[in-house]
């Protein structure tokens, strides 16, 4: 296995960055995390290379799941993978937004001075908008609150009433911290999500995947938190479409007897590793599953033994009279 450089992350102990656990570690499954923390060490350590063979030793894994862990980071954007004419893996480089040693936080909010908040906050507009957040939040604004606004309305560009809706809509969910609110906004803001029109477009989309599992799940009742956070996951991280989440949920059902929403996971989880995202892909993957079982279930039916390539003699009748002679005259 060829060797992969690493750019450096000069920091001489291992420092994780909050945006990761805030925004990426609850969606990422556990060798994926297991791979990202190791490279974080190995750069942290002036690695100047390392070998997908040599992580997987390190991490009991296999390198399959280094090489899907480096795909999916990949696509989450805060792993840069360089590759040579081939396609070969040469090198990787953290892409977080900030890398800055002097602070854990690699928050991209700001932090603003109190000549910065006054500047912003004393307009009518603001002022209203803080207000009426303290109603909803049943409290009185604090620093990192205050910050958060004005990173949303100055850095975001989003308007009072999309901030509005914004801290209305987390709030719902049971979320108030500015952790949370900030990752949702930045989600928005990716998605291009700028009015509330736009917003309530994407909070539809996740209340009829919800509904979606609740009636494929039988189960006469919203979904819990807990349970959101896996179908915000199989939705929002995965991509998978409603008639994929009700034939996932339909095979949990049959093999657990129960709405298990870790054994859907599972299969939700193995879909997406393998490309699966149509009920005609399923049927194929199934079909060429069912092949290999096949296969194996008949290698342990074959006969076993020192002389079971022999193939076996055919006597003619002659030779069967004769035999029966000779053990007549015995």
């Amino acid at each position: 296995m060829n060797e992969i450089a690493l750019s450096s992350y000069p920091v001489p102990y291992t420092i994780v960055p909050n945006q990761f656990i805030d925004q990426y570690m609850a969606d990422a499954n556990g060798e994926y995390v297991k791979v990202f923390l190791y490279l974080l060490r190995c750069m942290g350590q002036n690695t100047e290379s390392i070998t997908v063979s040599s992580i997987a030793d390190q991490l009991n894994v296999m390198e399959g799941d280094v090489l899907r862990a480096f795909s999916y980071w990949e696509k989450q954007n805060i792993l840069t993978l360089s590759r040579d004419a081939s396609g070969t893996l040469t090198g990787l480089q953290l892409s977080l937004p900030s890398q800055d040693t002097s602070s854990q936080d690699t928050s991209p909010v700001r932090s603003y001075t109190d000549v910065n908040l006054s500047e912003v906050t004393i307009t009518d507009e603001i002022s209203e908008l803080i207000m009426t957040l303290e109603m909803y939040m049943g409290r009185m604004m604090k620093p990192a609150d205050t910050q958060l606004i004005c990173f949303l309305y100055d850095d975001l560009g989003f308007s009072t009433e999309l901030i509005e809706h914004l801290f209305d809509y987390c709030i719902s969910k049971n979320k108030k911290s500015p952790s949370y609110i900030e990752a949702v906004a930045l989600a928005w803001a990716k998605d291009g999500i700028d009015t509330v029109e736009k917003a309530d477009a994407s909070i539809a989309q996740y209340n009829t995947a919800y509904q979606t599992v609740s009636k494929a799940f039988a189960l006469n009742r919203a979904v819990a938190p807990a349970e959101q956070k896996f179908i915000d996951k199989w939705v929002s991280v995965w991509g998978f479409s409603e008639t994929m989440l009700k034939e996932a949920c339909s095979r949990a059902l049959l093999h657990t007897g129960k709405p298990d929403f870790k054994y859907t996971d599972r299969i939700l989880e193995n879909w997406h590793k393998e490309g699966v995202t149509t009920l005609e892909a399923v049927k194929s993957a199934d079909q060429s599953y069912n092949k290999k079982q096949a296969a194996a279930a008949k290698q342990q039916t074959q006969p076993s033994g020192r002389f079971q390539s022999f193939s076996q003699r055919n006597y003619s009748e002659e030779e069967y009279r004769e035999i029966e002679k000779k053990l007549l005259r015995k």
